[in-house]
């Protein structure tokens, strides 16, 4: 059964949904701190069987509160207690009756800025400073956990809080976990390990793919920003729940505190980056429009005066929820054209956005009507933690196929090189056999025309027939130039093969240049040219296969000769150094300056000169450079409209002595 991709997309938006009700169920199960007791008149009693299952979590909706007082144990008695109130400052009063008296662990949320403890009339615990007006308050943490042990059954709780610096909100009811030392002491409450755990897999994530990226760059463009929102979130996860804080002790709580106000923007500028390189989606002009706002808020919250920040915070949170839903919506639109790897990312983007929106809900206090079976967790970290789950698996996923396609291309390319061997190796034997078996017929055609013309120039007593002579003097020149070019191509088939062979002889300079010029004089002998030989009478001898240095000297000369008329063309050796240096030179058209770079290339219109179309087969003076090199020996030109000059060097064997030549 074949899936379409539609159907596949919902499949994995609802898988999405039942994994996190799924998870919500078990932080419900596991992530609570037990029973919640409930009581009136601020007397709490708790019996024994309750802690067998662990932590009391204690509700404080009858807590005895004095509003915007500073009250001692002492005083308390002197006063009397009132419905709790919106108040910015006050004291509240809670006793427990205790089935033993052992010692009893206490943890609970301050419920303001600042605030000190009394435990059975006595001062035990303060963070910040008091006042009743913002300028005297001082900042300090939130969390308090602290030992207690019971006089006579009884634990006395006295709370005196202040919140001035917080726009938004008053001093608010506490929620306590109590439990016997026994169980578990003030260091397990202070030390949230549910916020380590999560703070560590966030950290961990971002680290996991930031080292996944600087191996294969080329394949995740948005890991990097997804690793930015890991760590965003794990700074978020370590803040909530006061883990940061355990790990970097002087970090003040309002550094703390902006910091984690910090967060909503900075997401917003994320997520944006994110979505664009994660998904097909182009966003609208509401992604500017946040994105400045969101950009100038974070300065103001990092230097801004506290009260105007708490002041504002709702309009970011408001900002965050409305992008969202903006690109929650965009998404939406684009689930069609997204590949197994983006549903998959989908799929954990749309956890991180429902658990998002569940943690603002909370923030603005509409968990009210499930608040005794929600977990006491931040639940946007918990959804990046299947966000960053599932955009893992992308991640190998998108790895693991770049990985196979790479692979594969590879392998394709071996077969194509594989081919293109194949088909040249046939290329060059094709043109090595073709020229092979035209050398032979040329070769005869050749002697048989120069042996007939000079049977009919030599014939005595006949009328000569100056006409026939002309045309087979010309049969013979044709055929010594055709058998030139096969001789050439079989040559530059040789050198594909790695098959040039060089038959290396003592030979004498003089000898072997009027040598290649008799045997080939049909065809340099065009275009009323004159030829003009000088070789030195000092040259020594020189060590190299005399066939295949006079295929050389022929080749350059039958160059020069196609493109000189009525010019000279001479072709001198001297004696340099330990080298003797040939040089042929004419003083016919020039070769293209656009060409000189490449005359030495195979195919390469070496002889392609100026005003001129003709261009010869193009392997001459790259075959005359393979040879030259095989020699040992080195081959330059230089050109202009005046002529062109083509000299090579091939190392001498020893001196010998003078030879004239007539």
């Amino acid at each position: 059964m074949v899936l379409n991709q539609s159907a596949l997309h919902k499949s994995l938006i609802l898988s999405a949904l039942l994994l996190l009700l799924f998870g919500l169920a078990i932080l419900s199960l596991f992530g609570s701190m037990g029973e919640i007791i409930r009581y009136e008149s601020g007397i709490c009693d708790i019996p024994a069987e309750l802690f067998k299952k662990g932590p009391v979590k204690v509700a404080a909706d009858n807590i005895e509160y004095y509003p915007e007082q500073y009250l001692t144990p002492q005083e308390i008695t002197e006063s009397a207690p009132e419905p709790f109130s919106v108040t910015q400052y006050g004291t509240m009063r809670l006793v427990f009756n205790l089935p033993d008296n052992e010692p009893y662990a206490i943890t609970f949320a301050v419920p303001g800025l600042a605030g000190k403890v009394f435990i059975n009339g006595e001062a035990v615990w303060e963070t910040g400073k008091l006042g009743e007006s913002p300028e005297e308050i001082q900042m300090g943490y939130e969390w308090c956990a602290l030992n207690a042990e019971p006089i006579n059954g009884k634990i006395e709780l006295v709370i005196q809080a202040a919140n001035f610096l917080y726009a938004h909100f008053s001093v608010f009811l506490p929620e306590i976990n109590i439990a016997p030392a026994r169980i578990m002491g003030t260091e397990d409450y202070l030390f949230n390990k549910d916020s380590a755990i999560i703070m560590g897999i966030l950290f961990g994530a971002a680290v996991l793919i930031v080292g996944i990226w600087a191996f294969y760059p080329q394949l995740t463009p948005q890991t990097l920003w997804f690793a930015l929102i890991c760590l965003v979130m794990s700074a978020r996860a370590g803040l909530t729940g006061y883990s940061l804080q355990w790990f970097l002790p002087d970090l003040t709580s309002e550094t703390a505190r902006r910091m984690l106000f910090t967060t909503p923007s900075l997401l917003v500028l994320l997520v944006y980056q994110y979505l664009e390189r994660a998904f097909p989606v182009k966003f609208g002009f509401y992604k500017y429009v946040s994105q400045a706002v969101t950009a100038l808020s974070i300065p103001f919250m990092i230097f801004g005066p506290f009260y105007a920040v708490t002041y504002t915070f709702g309009i970011y949170y408001a900002l965050a929820v409305s992008t969202i839903l903006y690109a929650a919506v965009c998404l939406i639109r684009i689930t069609k054209k997204l590949s197994s790897e983006q549903s998959l990312a989908f799929t954990g983007i749309a956890i991180f956005f429902i658990s998002a929106l569940v943690d603002l809900a909370m923030y603005i206090n509409l968990n009210d009507p499930w608040e005794d079976w929600l977990p006491n967790v931040t639940f946007s970290e918990i959804g990046l933690a299947f966000f960053t789950i599932t955009q893992i698996i992308t991640l190998f996923v998108q790895n693991i196929r770049t990985t196979a396609s790479a692979v594969k291309e590879k392998n394709e390319l071996a077969e194509r090189n594989e081919l293109l061997e194949r088909m040249d190796r046939m290329k060059t034997e094709f043109w090595s056999n073709v020229s092979h078996e035209l050398k032979t017929p040329l070769t005869v055609i050749t002697g048989y025309a120069q042996t007939a013309g000079m049977r009919l120039q030599a014939k005595a007593g006949l009328e000569k027939d100056e006409d026939l002579v002309d045309r087979m003097k010309l049969i013979a020149s044709e055929s010594e130039r055709l058998g030139l070019y096969v001789s050439q191509v079989l040559t530059a088939s040789r050198i594909d093969e790695g098959q040039l062979r060089l038959t290396i002889t003592p030979c004498e300079v003089s000898e072997l240049v009027h040598s290649a010029i008799e045997t080939y004089f049909p065809i340099l002998n065009k275009n009323r040219n004159r030829l003009e030989v000088y070789t030195d009478p000092d040259l020594p001898i020189i060590m190299a296969d005399p066939h295949r240095l006079s295929q050389v000297l022929v080749n350059l000369i039958s160059n020069a000769v196609r493109h000189t008329v009525n010019g000279v063309i001479s072709v001198t050796a001297v004696p340099e150094g330990g080298m003797v240096r040939f040089i042929v030179k004419d003083n016919g058209k020039g070769i293209l300056p656009e060409i000189m770079p490449y005359i030495f290339d195979r195919y390469a219109a070496g002889g392609k000169r100026l005003d001129t179309l003709e261009t010869g087969t193009g392997l001459g003076l790259f075959i005359c450079k393979r040879i030259v090199e095989e020699h040992g020996g080195t081959i330059t030109a230089v050109s202009d409209d005046t002529g062109t000059e083509v000299n090579f060097t091939i190392p001498a064997a020893y001196r010998a002595a003078p030879v004239m030549i007539k």
